[in-house]
C-alpha cells in the first residue's frame, strides 16, 4: 500500500510540475464540431490558471473562477500579462453569472469534488450561450489506482464505505467520481438536445514519472489504457 501511495504522489508531483504539457495535451484533444464564437470563455475551478490561460488563448474576454481566494491569487499572478482577465470567487453549484453568457466553459478536474453534481451541471448549461460549448475532464474511477490518494481498485469499495477509507487515508477533500454515462444521463435530463462526446484521457509520457516511463510505455503498447484510461474529456455541444 505505501508503495502504491509512493507512485500515486510521485505521478501528482509530476503533473504538477508539468501543467503547461498537459493543459496543451487537453486542448489538443478538443476538437470540437464547430469552433465556438471567440468572445467570453469561463474556466469553473481554475486553480493556477494553466488551462485557463491555454484554452482562453484568442478569446476577448476569459473569466477565472474559483472557490478558493489563495487559487485565484495564483491564477492572478500566472495570468498577469495577459489582457482583459477577470477573476470571481464562486461556487460551481451557483455561478454569479446572467444566462446565456459564454461562448466556452471548462472545468477540470472539478466535478469529482462537487456535492452536487446536477447543481453545478445545470449552472454550466444556464450561462452557456446557444450553440455554446462545456468542457469537461475528470478522472476513470475505474483506473487500477484512485490517483488522489493511491487506493488500488477504490471502485470496489461500496458507497457506503467510501468516506470512512477516505478518512482513514487522510484525505480531507469531498471525493465523488462519477463515469462518463452517469454524467451524460445527468446532461440528458438538463437538455436532451446537448450533443456530448467522450474523448479517452491517455497522458503522453512525459506526463509519467521518469522512473515508470519504460513500463508505461511498454503498457501503452499492449493498447490497455484505450480500455482503461486515466480519465475522460467530454465536449458538449449546447444547441
Amino acid at each position: 500500500m505505501e508503495l502504491l501511495k509512493n507512485i500515486s504522489d510521485q505521478i501528482q508531483t509530476n503533473l504538477t510540475s508539468n501543467f503547461h504539457i498537459r493543459a496543451r495535451y487537453l486542448h489538443d484533444l478538443y476538437r470540437p464540431l464547430k469552433i465556438p464564437d471567440k468572445y467570453d470563455y469561463l474556466d469553473i475551478g481554475c486553480g493556477a490558471g494553466v488551462n485557463s490561460a491555454v484554452f482562453g488563448e484568442g478569446f476577448n474576454n476569459v473569466y477565472c473562477s474559483d472557490l478558493s481566494l489563495t487559487d485565484l491569487g495564483i491564477c492572478r499572478k500566472y495570468m498577469r500579462e495577459k489582457k482583459n482577465c477577470h477573476y470571481i470567487a464562486a461556487d460551481a453549484q451557483s455561478l454569479p453569472f446572467n444566462n446565456k453568457c459564454f461562448d466556452l466553459v471548462t472545468a477540470f478536474s472539478l466535478i469529482e469534488h462537487v456535492p452536487f453534481q446536477e447543481k453545478m451541471l445545470r449552472e454550466t448549461f444556464r450561462i452557456l450561450k446557444n450553440q455554446g460549448q462545456l468542457v469537461l475532464q475528470f478522472p476513470n474511477k475505474h483506473f487500477f489506482m484512485e490517483l488522489h490518494t493511491g487506493i488500488p481498485f477504490f471502485c470496489l469499495v461500496p458507497d457506503s464505505m467510501k468516506t470512512w477509507v477516505l478518512e482513514k487515508k487522510s484525505y480531507g477533500g469531498f471525493l465523488n467520481i462519477p463515469t462518463p454515462g452517469q454524467v451524460k444521463d445527468i446532461i440528458r435530463v438538463i437538455d436532451p438536445s446537448v450533443n456530448v462526446r467522450v474523448v479517452n484521457v491517455i497522458y503522453p509520457d512525459e506526463l509519467v514519472p521518469a522512473s515508470f516511463r519504460k513500463v508505461y510505455s511498454l503498457l501503452k503498447k499492449t493498447g490497455i489504457f484505450r480500455k482503461i484510461p486515466f480519465g475522460w474529456l467530454l465536449i458538449c455541444e449546447k444547441r
